[in-house]
């Protein structure tokens, strides 16, 4: 198909084809998605230079090292990134510029593709009705992967059924949550909100008098700004055990 079939809207964030019935694609970009993207590609990148960083380190020979730093770069699909090769009896691990901007600016965007008569659905529409779709496949997709509906290993129905009923109950939950969470401005998911409030754990510690004491550690300032949008408090513990 032509580029001549495509067109920018005045927001810069709209392509679509010719005709009032002819197939459309629809581009879209969405800021949010592009930041978590970011943010999910920088983690990503973090854990595999650590990871090289480790294999370096190892006593091993250098073919070993080359062989595990290239299955780290396939397991997180991120090999097309770099140029790794043996020089000198080192690994040398270059990155490819070029593949890191063109991902860097794949992130944030989807495309959709309509027959929808234009003079009833124009782009605008189209896109706000595929986010609404998006939304519900998006809760199917959470009971699934992330509330851990499935795998059922129960077997009588009540069971299964109370088992579902909680997840359910789960994603509700989260989804109150967010929305808690959106109307005071900050723009988690429940899932990054949750990881946000493990950083504050429960530790055992002794003492330089060699007391032995149970407290709970200071919540980052994140953490403080979640506990008060969810209408709730940091935990504060400390208890002397010994």
């Amino acid at each position: 198909m032509s580029s001549d079939n495509y067109k920018i809207t005045s927001n810069g964030g709209i392509i679509s084809g010719k005709g009032s019935t002819s197939i459309r694609y629809i581009a879209s970009f969405n800021p949010d998605t592009y930041k978590l993207n970011m943010e999910k590609f920088k983690t990503r990148i973090s854990r595999f230079d650590e990871s090289v960083k480790e294999i370096n380190s190892k006593r091993i020979l250098v073919n070993d090292k080359y062989s595990q730093i290239n299955s780290h770069a396939a397991n997180k699909h991120i090999k097309s990134l770099y140029d790794i090769t043996i020089e000198k009896d080192n690994v040398c691990i270059r990155q490819r510029k070029e593949k890191f901007d063109y991902m860097e600016k794949s992130f944030g965007w989807f495309v959709v593709k309509s027959n929808l008569n234009r003079l009833e659905y124009d782009s605008e529409k189209i896109i706000s009705t595929y986010k609404e779709l998006w939304r519900v496949e998006h809760s199917f997709r959470e009971l699934k992967h992330s509330l851990d509906v499935r795998p059922v290993y129960h077997f009588s129905k009540r069971r299964i059924r109370s088992h579902i009923f909680i997840c359910y109950l789960a994603l509700v939950t989260t989804s109150i949550a967010e929305r808690k969470l959106k109307d005071n401005n900050i723009n988690l998911s429940w899932e990054r909100a949750f990881y946000e409030l493990k950083k504050t754990k429960l530790i055992n510690y002794t003492t330089t008098t060699n007391i032995k004491s149970v407290a709970v550690t200071a919540s980052t300032d994140m953490a403080k700004k979640i506990f008060k949008a969810l209408g709730t408090f940091p935990p504060t513990y400390k208890k002397i055990v010994g």
